[in-house]
């Protein structure tokens, strides 16, 4: 992969990060067919983008691009996900605390992601 490709489906994580924001906020464990491309490529494409970030000393870049890489990690083959998902969700209905705090953070995700702060 070149620097041109590996940017590219850079820029594309990081307008997906949104989503996956979100979606971490209710699921621990998303399936990998969520991710913008496979796994796999979307390591090596952050690898070769921090390697680009590290070159001119942004090291604080690269530490972002780690986190990245470990949260793509997290992702599961979509069998076992999507059943784990359905165990989360099962659990977040029955308690009543589980599910404010979710919708809380999901709401908080909110507000940032559209660039509104402290509103109730």
């Amino acid at each position: 992969m070149n620097s041109k490709e590996a940017n590219t489906i850079y820029k594309d994580w990081q307008k997906y990060k949104e989503i996956n924001d979100k979606l971490g906020q209710v699921f621990k464990v998303l399936p990998e067919s969520f991710l913008p491309y496979p796994a796999p490529i979307l390591k090596e494409a952050l690898d070769i983008v921090s390697d680009e970030f590290a070159e001119q000393d942004y090291y604080e870049t690269c530490k972002i691009i780690d986190k990245d890489i470990e949260t793509i990690n997290r992702y599961q083959a979509d069998d076992i996900a999507l059943k784990n998902m359905a165990i989360e969700l099962i659990l977040i209905e029955d308690s009543p605390e589980l599910k404010k705090t979710c919708l809380k953070n999901l709401q908080k995700i909110h507000r940032r992601t559209v660039g509104l702060k402290n509103l109730s």
